[in-house]
């Protein structure tokens, strides 16, 4: 099944280069655009460190729904919610 693998490895690939791409852009973001003090740069780096918190309770939504139909939902999520991040003027109090 190549063609599986093939887009298995496209989706793992896009979403690492993602999660990079908000690790190294948020602090900056964070500083210049919203004019935030650099002593809070590691305010808006929690959030991907609550990834166990989210596999734990995105596991049984996946079990009950599909694995397929989970993925297809999660990913179309994060294309408004990428968006939406960017849109904002303001941090969300930690």
């Amino acid at each position: 099944m190549p063609g599986a693998m093939a887009i298995l490895i496209v989706v793992v690939m896009l979403r690492s280069w993602t999660q990079l791409g908000f690790t190294t852009f948020v602090p900056f973001y964070y500083v210049d655009h919203l004019k935030a003090d650099r002593a809070s740069w590691p305010a808006p780096l929690r959030v991907p460190r609550r990834r166990r918190a989210r596999t734990i309770a995105a596991g049984p939504v996946a079990d009950r729904f599909g694995a397929r139909p989970f993925m297809v939902w999660a990913c179309l999520l994060a294309a408004p919610l990428t968006v939406g991040f960017l849109l904002t003027r303001g941090a969300w109090p930690s």
